[in-house]
């Protein structure tokens, strides 16, 4: 084992290692069995007043308007990075609403 050179303390192994690192690296057994799966979620069922709504020629959206329905659909990409399929198509949904009738 190594020692200091000035104090006689052991040091022992890994210890000049940084924190985040592994003192020592594991040996691979060439057994890959705790393989990840994603797991299974509900998808919410889906607004049926979006499927009725046609989007009539008199809606006027303001810049107000489109910047929420951009912010919807941000809001719905931010929570796919996380896999979180109910809040995007929730977000989608609202975004959608929005944009055919000009109301949330």
């Amino acid at each position: 084992m190594p020692s200091s050179s000035c104090t006689g303390i052991q040091i022992p192994p890994g210890a000049h290692a940084p924190a985040n690192t592994p003192a020592e690296v594991p040996h691979s057994t060439g057994v890959t069995g705790n393989t990840i799966q994603p797991t299974p979620q509900t998808i919410p069922a889906i607004d049926p007043a979006l499927f009725s709504t046609i989007s009539q020629g008199d809606i006027r959206l303001t810049p107000e308007d489109f910047a929420r329905a951009q912010k919807y659909c941000k809001y719905a990409g931010s929570a796919l990075q996380y896999e979180d399929v109910s809040t995007a198509v929730q977000n989608l949904q609202k975004a959608l609403k929005l944009l055919t009738t000009g109301r949330e």
